[in-house]
């Protein structure tokens, strides 16, 4: 993915999202957009998939090569991505089942 960098306060909107390694019949018929809003070690998120949005509020932490979220809100959940950041974009990196998707968020 490259290198990692640090995470910039500020806002990102989901610019891109790419799927791979999907095992046979997987359909990726999503529309998803997403915005962030990054204040210290809090994450205020809204996301959309198919028209059904939800609002997250996570805090973060980074290990190495990894960013693991904690949700907050609307209920608790926790989760964990590979990550790399410049001060243009966060780029984060989900596996799950074998599927990976890969999230470029871009600042604006």
């Amino acid at each position: 993915m490259g290198t990692v960098g640090t995470i910039i306060d500020g806002m990102y909107e989901l610019s891109q999202a790419n799927v791979f390694s999907p095992p046979a019949g997987y359909s990726n018929a999503s529309m998803l957009s997403a915005v962030f809003q990054i204040s210290g070690d809090t994450i205020q998120q809204v996301r959309s998939i198919d028209g059904e949005e939800r609002r997250y509020t996570s805090t973060y932490t980074l290990g190495g090569v990894s960013i693991s979220t904690t949700d907050t809100s609307p209920e608790p959940a926790s989760d964990s991505f590979a990550y790399t950041a410049t001060p243009a974009e966060l780029r984060l990196l989900a596996v799950n089942g074998g599927i990976q998707l890969d999230q470029v968020f871009t600042k604006r």
